[in-house]
């Protein structure tokens, strides 16, 4: 997650410390004055992607009494418990708590979403020569949301990236559960359903027929190859 720099408002000296850190249990490594929380940053992207700090950005000097002093990990250990034994602090409650306020945008954009993929697939027959826009744009929103998803595990990192974009089950269930951007998520889902519902409203022409269709074509071709190879 991103870092904040807090500017101490005794000796000006600055602190990196969590975005979601409790700045209240803080205090200034300097002078030891209690640090105030600085104004909320704006996400740089809706999707959830994670910005690393600028390695290329020099760190501000500091002159005369503004040098803070050696830190000793027992003086951290004190600082976060408050000298009265270790506490935990939950970073992640601030983000919890935005995530819990703006869920209805995850649902928004799902209603919005399906109603138009799922309504366009009951009037598939009237849409006359506008037929291969639904097909074509259905696949390009599908391919869309799915890298997408992946795109934001790989900002988790490799591994879980990696697992996104070749196992489509997990990719399910990082999007509901690790995705934090409440419109990717909604697409998503919407998609998700909209494909389910094609195989009832144009099963000719759904996408999870053709797959299927074409993954038969391919191990009957493996079972050929592999009797030809055995004669």
């Amino acid at each position: 997650m991103p870092d904040v720099i807090v500017a101490c408002q005794e000796c000006g000296a600055e602190r990196t410390v969590s975005e979601y850190a409790n700045i209240n249990r803080l205090t200034c490594l300097v002078c030891r004055a209690p640090l105030e929380k600085p104004a909320t940053l704006k996400r740089s992207s809706g999707l959830g992607l994670r910005r690393p700090p600028d390695p290329k950005a020099p760190p501000i000097p500091l002159t005369g009494a503004q040098q803070p002093e050696e830190v000793t990990p027992l003086d951290i250990l004190q600082e976060t418990s408050g000298g009265g034994g270790l506490q935990s602090i939950d970073v992640h409650a601030g983000r919890a708590e935005e995530s819990k306020n703006r869920a209805w945008v995850a649902s928004l954009v799902f209603v919005c979403v399906t109603a138009l993929l799922v309504g366009l697939q009951w009037q598939f027959s009237a849409l006359g020569s506008y037929q291969s826009f639904y097909l074509w744009g259905r696949i390009a929103l599908a391919a869309g949301a799915y890298l997408m998803v992946a795109l934001v595990a790989f900002q988790d990192s490799a591994g879980v990236g990696s697992m996104c974009l070749f196992l489509p089950p997990y990719t399910i269930m990082y999007a509901g559960s690790s995705v934090e951007s409440h419109v990717l998520r909604g697409v998503f889902f919407a998609v998700l359903v909209a494909l389910c519902t094609e195989v009832y409203f144009i099963r000719d022409q759904a996408l999870a027929m053709a797959m299927g269709n074409s993954i038969n074509d391919l191990i009957r071709n493996v079972d050929n190859l592999i009797v030809r190879a055995s004669m």
